[in-house]
């Protein structure tokens, strides 16, 4: 929400669960405007990031899985910020997280993250999610050309391929 608090609900965990759980923390597409306004604001985000940990805690959960793949690449040291003092904070209780990137793409500047540093994102996280594009005619290219620099930033047991059933394939008539 605006004032960096959580919307929906999650339940806590029975005491006889045994497997590693994180909740999903998401901010689609229709979502993208408050989220980064959240980032943007240090209070706003200092909120967020506590909402998050008292979520964690209360639930008895494992850690967090923070999905967030619209933000304003103006925000990226704002995100990196985010990140890395949300990591601190889970690490410290001894519990983890995990954080979903697009995955960057190679234009004329050369390899860009966008909002995104991964070195910095690499380091603090426990693992890092990297989303393909959904246009399967632009997949394989995409994730060769885009492999070998995010290996060079992120040690590759942090590094998780995700899939999604929603992909798409363009013909030549649409």
């Amino acid at each position: 929400a605006n004032d960096g608090s959580l919307l929906g609900r999650v339940e806590a965990l029975p005491s006889d669960v045994t497997q590693a759980i994180y909740p999903v923390v998401q901010a689609n597409v229709t979502l993208a405007e408050t989220i980064n306004t959240v980032i943007a604001s240090e209070q706003l985000r200092r909120q967020h990031i506590n909402n998050i940990l008292l979520m964690v805690q209360t639930g008895r959960y494992d850690g967090v899985d923070i999905d967030y793949e619209f933000i304003s690449p103006a925000l990226r040291e704002a995100f990196t910020s985010f990140v890395t003092e949300l990591a601190d904070q889970l690490h410290r209780d001894d519990r983890g997280i995990s954080v979903h990137v697009p995955l960057p793409r190679s234009d004329a500047s050369g390899f860009n993250e966008g909002a995104y540093d991964l070195a910095v994102l690499g380091a603090a996280v426990d693992l890092l999610k990297l989303t393909p594009p959904r246009d399967q005619s632009i997949f394989r290219e995409t994730l060769a050309n885009a492999l070998p620099p995010i290996l060079n930033r992120v040690p590759r047991e942090k590094i998780l391929l995700k899939l999604t059933p929603l992909s798409v394939v363009k013909s030549a008539t649409a």
